[in-house]
């Protein structure tokens, strides 16, 4: 596979990841599946870098509340996310 094309396959993944997680529900209500693509690129990012995992439950926290403009999920399933984001991100 061309890195152009495993980029996008990798970014796919995690964005099924994201949507499948569906932090605030809204997936689940009929929303757009890439009501979360805001996420994505940043998670990926914060992924390749090597981002702690308070780095990641805040960027999240943040975005959450600043993008959606509401309160994301408790922290215990921020941290439950992130740590499957990262074991996924370890097989890729």
């Amino acid at each position: 596979m061309e890195p152009k094309e495993q980029a996008l396959e990798t970014w796919r993944e995690l964005n099924d990841l994201v949507a499948e997680w569906d932090p605030l529900g809204l997936i689940g209500t009929g929303a757009p599946r890439d009501e979360y693509d805001c996420l994505v690129g940043h998670l990926l990012r914060l992924l390749k870098d090597g981002a702690t995992e308070d780095g990641m439950v805040a960027f999240l926290n943040q975005e959450l509340r600043e993008h959606f403009g509401v309160k994301g999920p408790p922290e215990s399933e921020l941290r439950a996310f992130v740590a499957r984001a990262r074991s996924w991100f370890e097989r890729c």
